[in-house]
This record gives structure tokens, C-alpha cells and sequence, in this order.
């Protein structure tokens, strides 16, 4: 692994030109969201120490884009989805270059990756106070026992800075070793089964909930619904056109860089860094 994390970046930016296509000629409407709109609007690209990227749909486009996109994607890319390939770990999906790896530490085993961008679905959340409550801390349920069924393989056990509840739930899954009596691939159908519950179109406020921040990510609709092309590298991607808004309220201070040591957040390592 002779490559920079620069490489990985321009590798990750030819994956998107891709999926743009495809959602063009599709009519899909994606959107950047996470740590890729950040750096749209404080880097006008890549945060310098980022590795992947962040793009999302609404539900329905997020379905037609997981049915067209094998048959669609540049020879030599692959979509990754839990439904259709047994050793994807991870909820979300992904479009992968496997020409191009990297070493992943962040988890207690470490793993090789391919090159890849993560794709989001955002889905609707219900707009009465207990029916919000109910929703809320059942998607939280559901995604804390779907890391315990994996915990050695995803949970980034050496991430700084986790707040005391998460701190506690690490703990716990370091001690209880869950993975190997709780089935991967149900947690998942059952997540699935719970966002797909308050359709995207019908809903005032919508969520990314499997991105990192969980319910820092709850926008109403309507910020999806304005939506402006942001420079990226030497693309242009959509995103909110509110994006003090987003960005303020998932990283505070946003257009102040994080200390050092908080910003390898996948535990990535390219061959610059590689010891």
C-alpha cells in the first residue's frame, strides 16, 4: 500500500463521477451530507485528512439507485449492500474500486477496505412529541444491538473523545462478546424495517440515522427541498443551500479544523502514514 491518502481522495472522487452519472440519467436527486458537505464549504473539497465520502437520497431514490446501480457502474466498480453481499458490515451502502486498498485499525480487528464512497438513505421521522420519543429511542435500540452483533469488527474502539453513554456501551460490548449470539443480518432487516416506517415525502422532519451523528441529523425537509451546487475539487455537488444551518448545528464551531488527534476518525492508513 504505496498510495497517499491524496491518492485515496482522487480514487473516491472518480467513484462519484460515476454515481452523478448514474443519478442523472435516472433522475435521482443526491445530496452531500456529513464530513463531504463540510469540506464543500471550508475546503471547496476534501477535508485534507479525510478518506471517504458521504453523499445521500431520500428513501425512494435511495431504493431505485441500489436497483439500477449494477448494472450501471463503470466496469471494475461494485456496489456493496448487506442484502446482497454477506461480508458487508456495515448498514449503508457502498460503491467500492477494489484496485485501490487501504489498512482500517479502527476496529479491534483490523481490516483491509477498498476504495469506497458511502451512500445514506434519509427517512422520515414522525412529527407528534411521543410518537417522535417512541421512534427515536426504538432506532437507537435497534442500532446498539446491531453493533454488539458485529462489535469487533466495526466498533471504532480506539475513537477519542465518545461521550460517557458511548464510552459505557463499548465497555459493556468488549465484555459481553454479543457478536457471536446475535444474527447480523436480522438487526439489519429490522433497522431497515423501522426508517422505512415514516415515509421521506410525508414527513416535516427527516433523518440520516446511520450516519455518525444519529439524531444531530434531524433537518426539516424542507432544507432538502432548497437545494444549490457547492465546488468540489474540480466537480460541482448539490447540497442544502442553508449549510451554516446543517453545518453548525452537527460541528458547532465548523470552520474551525479539529485538534490533530481527532481527525484520522477511521483509523485509516495509506502508505504516507503506513509505519
Amino acid at each position: 500500500m504505496g498510495n497517499t491518502l491524496r491518492d485515496l481522495q482522487l480514487c473516491e472522487l472518480e467513484i462519484v463521477r460515476n454515481v452523478l452519472e448514474i443519478c442523472e440519467k435516472h433522475d435521482l436527486q443526491i445530496y452531500m451530507i456529513g464530513g463531504t458537505f463540510l469540506g464543500a464549504v471550508r475546503h471547496r473539497g476534501f477535508i485534507p485528512w479525510d478518506d471517504d465520502v458521504d453523499l445521500g437520497f431520500s428513501r425512494k431514490d435511495y431504493e431505485t439507485f441500489l436497483r439500477v446501480a449494477p448494472e450501471e457502474l463503470k466496469s471494475g466498480y461494485y456496489l456493496r449492500h448487506y442484502e446482497t453481499d454477506p461480508t458487508m458490515p456495515y448498514y449503508p451502502a457502498q460503491v467500492v474500486d477494489p484496485s485501490f486498498e487501504i489498512l482500517d485499525v479502527s476496529a479491534k480487528i483490523p481490516k483491509t477496505r477498498s476504495a469506497w464512497i458511502d451512500l445514506f438513505p434519509l427517512d422520515g421521522m414522525p412529527d407528534g412529541a411521543v410518537s417522535y420519543f417512541i421512534h427515536k429511542y426504538r432506532l437507537l435500540y435497534l442500532r446498539m444491538m446491531l453493533k454488539f452483533s458485529q462489535f469487533d469488527q466495526v466498533v471504532a474502539v480506539n475513537l477519542k473523545n465518545r461521550p460517557l453513554h458511548e464510552k459505557i456501551l463499548v465497555a459493556v460490548g468488549k465484555h459481553l462478546h454479543l457478536e457471536g449470539k446475535l444474527d447480523t443480518l436480522k438487526r439489519m432487516r429490522l433497522i431497515d424495517r423501522c426508517l422505512k416506517k415514516y415515509p421521506f415525502e410525508n414527513c416535516r422532519r427527516v433523518v440520516n440515522f446511520m450516519g455518525a451523528y444519529k439524531f444531530r441529523e434531524v433537518f426539516a425537509r424542507s432544507v432538502y427541498e432548497d437545494v444549490t451546487d457547492y465546488p468540489f475539487e474540480d466537480i460541482t455537488l448539490p447540497g442544502p443551500r442553508d449549510y451554516d444551518l446543517v453545518n453548525r448545528q452537527l460541528y458547532g464551531d465548523y470552520m474551525t479544523p479539529p485538534p490533530v488527534e481527532e481527525q484520522n476518525k477511521h483509523g485509516t492508513i495509506t502508505g504516507e502514514t503506513e509505519p
